[in-house]
């Protein structure tokens, strides 16, 4: 039996030896921008493996697929369940567009920081409904920059289509200011156009404020730079429509400048009191003949209904993803209160807009009650600016049950604040997003 027993024994560890598991992998460097590539492991015997990235902020992989996340260096590791056998690629990424609709599509998107970016062509908020088809290019319409002078690659230096993503780069250094950038067809006409909100570090959910009535703000209006009321007062918007007109830039209510020009355009003209007109024109402001009337008055009920809604956010809607035009709260933010002559803009030395109506709010949860809404003006039906350091307008999307023609607004002066004040929704007013939910 002893002389059977040592073979026996050999013949055992041999084809232990012989079995153990070998891995490797197609590449041991990768290198990515936008695009994602697969590895390919080869592993003996064939049986289930397991990947990993050492950083998923830059690199995610899933079964061999490696997709870039941000600039930077992870290392992807494949391994054997058993963890006996590994192989692992070094990949490095490259000017990696960041995605700014990863979080949802919208129609406007904030730039915290100067880099390249992307987001998908696609209308408004609706990721899969509204791919925008047949697109020749992309443009930058205009540029603002909070200044009293702006040039054409001041914010955005370069921008381009391809396969159904728009990609921009900024300018080397943070800038803070507006762009409206576009999509265009083979006739030059303008498909669909974006706001791109260039607010360094600015992140809205760290300084998100929560009113009396539970709802969530930003701390400043849509557009503006920063919350402070003396220099920035962010866009203005005609009710229902996605893109921006220019603000004040000052306390003297100068418009501030933009490399594009603005123009106005009588809404009984053929064909301009119509959203469709709008879309094609971003940069046309809709005047009425007279100021009880809509800008879009050849438009039909149904579509007009479609404009802003309270009970979700349209394809329409100017706010970045996460957020939206709010309904008239304001009202049950001031505990039920219409109006109030606490409430109104303070002139601190007779010059300086120092804050406008306690609405409130809890700030960042530090338990200061006070909100600011900075007395930016109005365009009127006209086309006319001005009611700089006299005037509040912002928009809610809420529309009046007993005359649809007419929305609630938020309206405050030196002698008071409305907080619930019906507007025909003519001019461009001030908007202040809430929290999407």
């Amino acid at each position: 039996m002893k002389k059977q027993f040592f073979p026996l024994l050999l013949v055992l560890l041999l084809s232990v030896a012989c079995s153990k598991s070998t891995l490797t992998l197609d590449r041991s460097e990768l290198t990515l921008t936008d695009q994602g590539m697969y590895l390919t492991a080869t592993v003996n015997p064939p049986q289930e493996l397991v990947w990993t990235s050492s950083n998923e902020k830059i690199v995610q992989v899933w079964n061999g697929i490696v997709m870039p996340v941000s600039n930077g260096t992870a290392v992807v590791t494949v391994s054997t369940l058993d963890g006996k056998a590994s192989a692992s690629c070094t990949v490095t990424v490259s000017g990696h567009a960041r995605d700014l609709s990863k979080d949802g599509a919208a129609n406007c998107y904030i730039i915290p920081e100067p880099g390249r970016y992307r987001f998908k062509c696609v209308k408004g908020n609706n990721d899969t409904e509204n791919v925008i088809n047949d697109v020749s290019g992309a443009k930058v319409l205009w540029e603002s920059t909070f200044k009293s002078s702006v040039k054409a690659g001041d914010l955005v230096s370069s921008i381009a289509y391809e396969n159904n993503w728009v990609t921009v780069q900024t300018a080397g250094q943070a800038v803070r200011g507006n762009a409206v950038v576009a999509v265009f067809d083979d006739s030059g006409d303008i498909i669909w156009s974006w706001h791109l909100w260039f607010c360094p570090h600015f992140v809205p959910e760290n300084l998100q404020q929560t009113y009396n009535d539970g709802t969530v703000w930003m701390d400043r209006n849509l557009g503006a730079s920063m919350d402070a009321l003396s220099s920035s007062f962010g866009l203005m918007y005609q009710w229902g429509r996605k893109d921006p007109f220019p603000g004040p830039y000052n306390n003297n209510g100068d418009l501030v400048p933009t490399t594009g020009t603005f123009k106005k355009v009588e809404a009984s003209a053929d064909g301009s009191g119509q959203v469709s007109y709008t879309n094609k024109n971003p940069m046309s402001f809709i005047t009425t003949s007279v100021n009880d009337s809509k800008w879009c008055y050849r438009e039909g009920e149904e579509n007009w209904a479609k404009l802003w809604q309270e009970a979700t956010k349209t394809i329409y809607d100017p706010c970045p993803p996460g957020w939206k035009v709010p309904s008239s709260t304001w009202k049950a933010a001031a505990n039920g209160a219409s109006e109030s002559t606490a409430g109104r803009i303070r002139n601190y030395g007779g010059t300086i807009l120092d804050y406008v109506a306690d609405l409130g709010a809890d700030l960042a949860g530090m338990g200061i009650r006070q909100v600011t809404y900075p007395a930016a003006g109005y365009w009127d039906y006209k086309g006319d600016f001005g009611s700089v350091k006299e005037k509040v307008y912002v928009w809610s999307c809420t529309r009046s049950s007993t005359d649809p023609g007419s929305v609630l607004s938020l309206y405050v002066t030196t002698e008071k604040a409305q907080f619930q004040i019906y507007n025909k929704p003519n001019g461009a007013r001030s908007v202040r997003c809430v929290k999407d939910n």
